[in-house]
């Protein structure tokens, strides 16, 4: 009888520690943060953002591998001010009322790279993928963006 009782306290103990691991795992998909460096990764030919990378992931992989994963791309540095949440590979997600300001005169690749930035006006519709935005303000080489409510 106290062997089955020692039995289920240890069955019990690691269900206990299975759980908290899940949820622990559950809480770190989805990030809040003041600021977080990023990249934001533009298609050349449609001067469009397809994706938004975390600064330190490009930061770790060399030059011809960031461009073999993103080919006809140009990387321009950015901040994320606000909640995210990692997708399978190496793309993030903002998540609504997060601001993403993108430094268009900053690019993560030296060379010639330029991205229109002057044409987007307070209150206009900008995509960062799949993701919904609109501009805050445009000046400066920088664009402050506000991700809208899905």
């Amino acid at each position: 009888m106290a062997d089955d009782t020692s039995g289920m306290k240890i069955r019990l103990f690691i269900l206990t520690v299975l759980a908290l691991l899940a949820w622990m795992d559950a809480r770190t998909q989805q990030r809040s943060t003041r600021e977080t460096k990023v990249v934001l990764v533009v298609n050349e030919r449609t001067n469009t953002v397809t994706d938004i990378v975390l600064f330190n992931e490009i930061e770790k992989r060399d030059q011809q591998a960031v461009l073999a994963e993103f080919p006809d791309s140009k990387f321009f540095i950015g901040l994320l001010q606000g909640s995210y949440r990692n997708l399978q590979g190496l793309g993030i997600e903002p998540m609504p009322n997060t601001t993403v300001t993108m430094y268009t005169g900053k690019e993560y690749f030296p060379g010639d790279q330029f991205f229109p930035g002057d044409q987007f006006f307070p209150g206009d519709p900008f995509n960062l993928g799949n993701i919904k935005a609109r501009v805050v303000s445009s000046k400066d080489d920088r664009l402050t963006l506000k991700i809208r409510n899905r």
